[in-house]
């Protein structure tokens, strides 16, 4: 169960605070789904549980969602009944949507050099998300001298998948060591400088950067000149040229890319919906009594992308019988 101090913060309701509790219990995790129905606009309905997490019953005991008006039209009347309950303490004790937004005040701080933080997100075979558990300050950091495939490519979703079943969720040690300006390419084609954090992780006292090497998932990034570097440079060294050795991942035969249906477009939580696919897709999905996948994206608080890898596809999933506040949109007049 979530924490109102610690992952609630004090209540500062607005769609990226529900985002952000959302997507600290099952981003990237493997999750149990129910598939219900389609929602009006033609999208997969139902919820997914998690270890210890209920998708609605959690939104709705922080006030982070309230029951959608077809609730019960859409639900059975015992877990309506179970729902409101939850909502109506929720409203009673004016917690979350229920009592008047707060402003964030807190100041962005700087990475301390090493600390304690909790992987939040797997954005990439070689970069993640985390939430350092002294600050609350969420970042985005890259593995020393690693690099993972592009997306596309054989092993990018090897050595993403990898990542994310030895780090998501987990406390983990976190080894600032350098940080690098690197030009990016913007979409009017300028290019802008963007600082990159590069640090070491550790796992149970592993250090993720050497075991993603052994298994030939990603490749190693040697030092050029004056370029900082990591100083488990041996240990990634050695761990490269054991997996080329044995000819692991990259240094072996080239693999089939996993190839998916995705049903959705877009990024940055604008995507939008293939509606006759979706349909297409709901009709098999209906009859199955045991589904599973991975959240991949939490576009906001009630709609999830899911990856089915059973099913080698994605799915935008609606949670059912609830809403939560958009991403854009405006508290004080969604609540009236």
């Amino acid at each position: 169960m979530l924490s109102e101090k610690v992952e609630g913060g004090e209540n500062k309701n607005n769609a990226k605070e529900i985002r952000s509790v959302l997507e600290s219990k099952v981003l990237n995790r493997e999750v149990q789904i129910f598939v219900r129905g389609l929602s009006p606009e033609g999208l997969i309905s139902g919820h997914v549980k998690a270890e210890n997490f209920d998708s609605r019953k959690t939104l709705l005991t922080f006030g982070y969602a309230k029951l959608s008006k077809d609730a019960l039209n859409i639900l059975d009347v015992n877990e309506f009944k179970d729902l409101k309950a939850i909502s109506h303490e929720a409203a009673t004790k004016l917690r979350g949507l229920w009592r008047d937004q707060r402003e964030n005040t807190n100041k962005t701080k700087s990475l301390e050099q090493n600390f304690v933080a909790k992987v939040v997100e797997i954005i990439s075979g070689d970069s993640v998300k985390i939430i350092n558990l002294e600050t609350n300050e969420s970042s985005r950091i890259y593995l020393s001298n690693i690099k993972a495939p592009v997306p596309g490519k054989p092993f990018a979703f090897e050595a993403k998948e990898s990542l994310r079943k030895k780090t998501i969720g987990k406390k983990v040690k976190v080894e600032v060591e350098f940080s690098k300006n690197i030009p990016i390419k913007k979409d009017n084609g300028s290019t802008e400088d963007r600082n990159f954090v590069f640090a070491s992780v550790f796992e149970s006292g592993k250090n993720i950067g050497v075991q993603l090497l052994e298994e030939g998932f990603v490749a190693l990034q040697l030092p050029r000149g004056d370029d900082e570097f990591t100083k488990y440079i041996d240990d990634l060294k050695n761990a490269d040229e054991e997996a080329k050795k044995k000819k692991k991942g990259l240094h072996g035969e080239s693999v089939r890319v996993p190839v998916f249906n995705d049903i959705t477009s877009g990024r940055e939580g604008r995507y939008k919906v293939d509606i006759t696919k979706s349909k297409s897709i709901f009709s098999f999905l209906k009859d199955e009594k045991r589904l599973s996948g991975v959240v991949e994206v939490v576009l906001n608080g009630s709609r999830l992308k899911i990856r089915m890898h059973q099913q080698s596809c994605y799915i935008i999933l609606v949670l059912e019988g609830i809403r939560c506040l958009p991403n854009e949109g405006d508290f004080k007049k969604w609540s009236q």
